[in-house]
């Protein structure tokens, strides 16, 4: 057990210090959080493809679930671009 605290103590101590860590953490809960809007709705349109209807989706409706997905993406981007930098040690200041 005092293993396990050890550890957890160290991954503490290096996440203070390393701005990419910290920074893949924001974007992974960034990304999670956006992902919330476009599977209900995708959801929603599940349950009228059930009924055999085709589901009402109006054009703002559509930019917007587009343009949170396009915004997902690019969170995941910049998340392995965080990943690559903390493999290399930059941004590391211990």
């Amino acid at each position: 057990m005092s293993a396990l605290f050890a550890f957890l103590h160290h991954l503490a101590a290096f996440a203070v210090v390393s701005a990419p860590f910290v920074a893949k953490l924001c974007l992974f809960l960034a990304v999670g959080l956006l992902s919330i809007y476009p599977t209900r709705e995708f959801l929603a349109w599940g349950r009228a493809l059930r009924r055999g209807q085709v589901p009402a989706v109006d054009e703002s409706k559509l930019r917007r679930i587009r343009a949170v997905i396009h915004c997902e993406l690019a969170g995941v981007a910049l998340l392995i671009l965080c990943a690559a930098l903390m493999a290399r040690g930059i941004g590391y200041a211990g």
